[in-house]
């Protein structure tokens, strides 16, 4: 038997967000756009937690990874919006990060023998 998880899921974990956006900071608006979220949706999230951007950061990751972790290049949508605001460090981390836990995941699974290689 072969599992292939989707690329985002679990991943894109509330705890996972919430770390992630600590790092985001006041540029949350930035990826938010390359994200291409609405300036509405943004405008509501300054209003709703004003001058704390660790959670407008989380709402903004949040509300993108719930309509997108399963889409099969999100991990790749994702660096390049970080990367396109300005952030490539971010998107290095992230993709370490994603890239350590998707290799663990490989290894678990092999050894309780359900894929392959």
């Amino acid at each position: 038997m072969r599992i292939i998880p989707f690329a985002g899921e679990g991943f894109f974990r509330d705890s996972n967000l919430w770390g992630f956006a600590a790092q985001i900071g006041s540029q949350w608006m930035d990826i938010g756009y390359e994200l291409e979220l609405t300036t509405d949706f943004m405008d509501m999230l300054k209003k709703d937690y004003p001058l704390n951007c660790k959670e407008q950061a989380f709402r903004m990751l949040r509300k993108w990874a719930q309509m997108h972790m399963n889409d099969h290049d999100c991990i790749q949508v994702f660096t390049k919006a970080l990367t396109n605001a300005g952030r490539k460090d971010l998107a290095d981390s992230f993709t370490q990060s994603f890239n350590d836990g998707h290799n663990n995941f490989k290894l678990s699974m092999k050894r309780r023998k359900l894929i392959d290689n």
